[in-house]
């Protein structure tokens, strides 16, 4: 839809400016989600620290899920879990935040930052965000559900000068290479953005 921008006092004139996001009364969350894959079979997965198991995703341990607590917009905060895969394999970690089903049914974006995310026990690329392809995505990522965003900007981002802001069908994903009982720490940071304007 269309905003409107009133402008006279007496005579009421309106004139279409763009669209618009209306701010959202759901407060920003990080959530992260880690899909096993060992081969064309499920990787199983066993959460550590600070997840938890997807249990509506089958088979049940082959998801693990990462919320954060409400975030605010003028800060970055950190974010750390931990798991353990169960066989050597891969894992897609899909960096995600909320979104709101509004009146008309519509599905609106709460969009969450993402920076600085470094992982132990396997080798993540481009954690920052600061190496770009010639399509404009950051290297080593690819867009998951919807396209989410890349942010240009060295005083904002929490490292370098770029940041990603992703929502729950805007989402980047990174495969990554995992061992059989080596523990994967992953460590971020993370900030609130409830509407795609901020």
């Amino acid at each position: 839809g269309h905003s409107w921008d009133v402008r006279k006092s007496g005579v009421l004139w309106l004139e279409p400016f763009g669209d618009m996001a209306l701010p959202s009364l759901l407060a920003s969350r990080a959530y992260i989600l880690v899909y096993g894959r060992s081969g064309e079979e499920p990787l199983m997965l066993k959460a550590v620290e600070n997840c938890t198991v997807a249990t509506w995703s089958r088979p049940v341990g082959q998801c693990i899920s990462v919320g954060s607590p409400n975030l605010d917009d003028k800060e970055w905060r950190e974010l750390s879990f931990s798991f353990v895969p169960e066989a050597d394999g891969t894992v897609d970690m899909k960096l995600m935040g909320r979104g709101e089903r509004r009146p008309d049914n519509t599905f609106v974006p709460i969009w969450t930052r993402y920076d600085n995310i470094r992982v132990k026990g396997a080798q993540i690329t481009n954690g920052s965000f600061e190496r770009i392809d010639a399509a404009g995505r950051p290297v080593g990522w690819v867009p998951d559900s919807s396209e989410p965003l890349l942010v240009n900007d060295s005083t904002g981002a929490a490292d370098g000068a770029r940041f990603v802001k992703c929502w729950h069908n805007g989402r980047w994903k990174q495969t990554l290479k995992v061992q059989s009982g080596h523990p994967v720490t992953v460590t971020c940071q993370v900030r609130g953005g409830t509407t795609p304007s901020r």
